[in-house]
């Protein structure tokens, strides 16, 4: 055949015949004839092994997404577990952080308690190192009286200076002079009394120490506190006193009488 031409077949035979080209002989095959019906079958045979092959690939897509969903299911499951793992974790350190700061706090509460027992301890300690000071100061008080302008001077004679005391007398059951919160810058304290004693009327005088030291500062008063000195004043020697006068002014007079010495007074 030259360049250009055609060449048609019909087969009328159904079969299988080899043919081969004289001109190009590496060109050999095998021409298939088949009839009408084998065609359809083949169609046929062809739609469901595409078929088959379609559904293969639609198992195949299915099974692809299913193993996508899952794969993300489980990444998902990942992650929430990996959330979960970090949340505990904090919790955890939270935990442990509330636990050393509540140690810590009851670490302090001790140390506290401990430095007030400590410095409850000191006080008490200085307390009775000044309870025993104060007891080794011995406080000496002598009263003594006399009559002054129709009353009573009661003089207090004290071995230490800067006493603090209270000062009460009474008489018949009666108050008669009461001052609290004394001071004796000396030694020697004087009172007057609006009242004279009697042998059957008396006047009782009582000296209540506070402390030693200076006045308004008590915190540091030393001495006895509440040590009560007591007298009763009575003046049993005032009118002898004055009856031996007397006496003495009379025999003067009678003496000089004798002897005509007139005396001066």
């Amino acid at each position: 055949m030259n360049q250009g031409d055609s060449f048609d077949y019909l087969a009328d035979t159904a079969g299988e015949f080899p043919y081969y080209c004289m001109l190009h002989t590496w060109m050999v095959g095998t021409l298939v004839v088949q009839e009408a019906a084998a065609e359809e079958a083949a169609a046929a045979e062809l739609a469901a092994e595409e078929a088959a092959a379609a559904e293969l690939a639609a198992e195949e897509a299915a099974a692809a997404e299913l193993a996508a969903e899952e794969a993300a299911a489980a990444e998902l499951a990942a992650a929430e577990e990996a959330a979960a793992a970090e949340l505990a974790a904090e919790e955890a350190a939270a935990a442990e952080l509330a636990a050393e700061e509540a140690a810590a706090a009851e670490l302090a509460a001790e140390e506290a308690a401990a430095a007030e027992l400590a410095a409850a301890e000191e006080a008490a300690a200085a307390e009775l190192a000044a309870a025993e000071e104060a007891a080794d100061v011995e406080l000496i008080v002598e009263i003594s009286e006399s009559t002054v302008m129709g009353g009573t001077q009661i003089e207090l004679d004290f071995n230490v200076l800067h006493v603090n005391y209270d000062l009460t007398a009474t008489q018949n059951g009666e108050v008669v002079f009461e001052e609290t919160g004394l001071h004796s810058m000396e030694n020697i304290a004087t009172h007057q009394i609006d009242a004279v004693g009697s042998p059957d009327n008396p006047i009782d005088v009582k000296v209540v120490s506070l402390g030693i030291g200076a006045p308004g500062n008590s915190d540091n008063w030393t001495g006895p506190v509440g040590q009560v000195t007591e007298i009763q004043v009575v003046p049993e020697f005032g009118t002898i006193a004055m009856m031996v006068l007397a006496v003495a002014i009379i025999s003067i007079v009678a003496v000089t009488a004798k002897s005509r010495v007139i005396p001066r007074f």
